[in-house]
């Protein structure tokens, strides 16, 4: 039957779709590279759309609150079926005890991994931020053969964001603005962009991607439908984002996956962190000279927002260099990078250290 990769990863309101959209881009270059991909994923309060699970033979949903115990010997039991079988680990519960587990129980596993400061046991360890490089992995290994990752290069990012890579027109003045900020609750940050785009006496063509699982999408349509100015064009669950995103002038989003995408199609943007851990990713992003960092949401003032975004939409120059210097650290073939070195890891015996 070949090779099968089993994806672990959650998904709830809270935490949006990041972990599932990313793990599920590597299991769709996976797939086309001739493995098999199964899903192992917990849940709660969120719909996972149907689209998202069509990559995987086989979906196991499992309990919100299931213990870390009871984790991986469903993860056990499940390989010990399957022959070839290895995992993709993408949550935050996957700490260095968690991972001690895998690795006594025999598994070998590429580890998504957020920096947080803790041993890492896995075979591949992959942390595609622009903050990797200053997480000290090197002393944070527990197996001298593990094999890292890191920065923008390994980002996985879905084909269609390559396909529509090309030379990008910068014109005098930004008027196709992106708002997007993940799968789930943004935190209030939609909100308050199309307030500060209603205030600005300019001619804009706003599109705004949220998905079903945003709690705010009746208060975001009912503000929009108020524009009297700004025209704003609304779009859930959207298929063909990478398509969509090619023709905005620069964007208003959130430090997760987003601002990978936007980077790797040349669009400049504004970067609102809606989670703590997308504040070293947009700080990152601004010292690149990709993003401008205004902060997380908690903080931001409607003025500092107001005043961004109208210096970016006249800055021609800025808008250039900001597009030139993301396309050339994101090139949209990350994806392909990390299934070649699951290959040529995983193919061979496991290595203890």
């Amino acid at each position: 039957m070949g090779k099968t990769a089993i994806i672990r990863t959650d998904v709830s309101s809270r935490i949006g779709m990041g972990h599932l959209c990313r793990s599920t881009v590597l299991a769709k270059e996976l797939v086309r590279q001739g493995c098999r991909a199964r899903l192992v994923c917990r849940a709660e309060g969120f719909p996972i759309p149907s689209s998202m699970l069509e990559t995987y033979s086989s979906v196991d949903i499992l309990p919100w609150d299931m213990s870390t115990t009871d984790d991986i010997d469903f993860l056990t039991e499940l390989t010990k079926k399957i022959d070839g079988a290895f995992l993709v680990i993408d949550h935050n519960a996957a700490d260095s005890e968690y991972q001690r587990h895998l690795f006594v129980n025999g598994f070998r596993w590429l580890q998504f991994d957020a920096c947080h400061h803790e041993k890492v046991w896995a075979d591949l360890v992959l942390n595609p931020s622009p903050t990797a490089i200053e997480c000290n992995y090197e002393s944070r290994k527990v197996r001298q053969k593990t094999k890292l990752l890191l920065g923008p290069s390994y980002i996985p990012l879905r084909r269609e964001f390559l396909q529509q890579r090309g030379p990008k027109s910068i014109p005098r003045t930004g008027q196709q603005i992106l708002l997007s900020f993940g799968g789930g609750d943004d935190r209030g940050a939609l909100l308050l962009s199309i307030d500060v785009i209603k205030k600005l006496d300019i001619d804009l063509n706003v599109t705004i991607l949220m998905t079903s699982g945003n709690p705010n999408g009746e208060d975001i349509l009912q503000r929009v439908q108020e524009s009297k100015q700004a025209k704003f064009l609304m779009i859930k669950d959207a298929k063909n984002i990478a398509e969509i995103m090619h023709n905005m002038d620069l964007a208003v989003i959130a430090g997760g996956t987003t601002s990978f995408e936007t980077a790797a199609l040349g669009i400049p943007s504004l970067i609102i962190s809606i989670a703590r851990n997308q504040i070293p990713i947009a700080k990152a992003w601004h010292d690149l000279g990709v993003s401008i960092n205004l902060g997380p949401i908690e903080s931001i003032e409607p003025d500092e927002l107001t005043n961004s975004l109208a210096n970016l939409i006249i800055n021609k120059p800025c808008r250039e260099k900001m597009s030139s210097k993301g396309m050339e650290l994101v090139d949209g073939l990350g994806a392909n990078r990390i299934v070649d070195h699951i290959f040529g890891r995983l193919d061979q015996q496991r290595i203890e250290a």
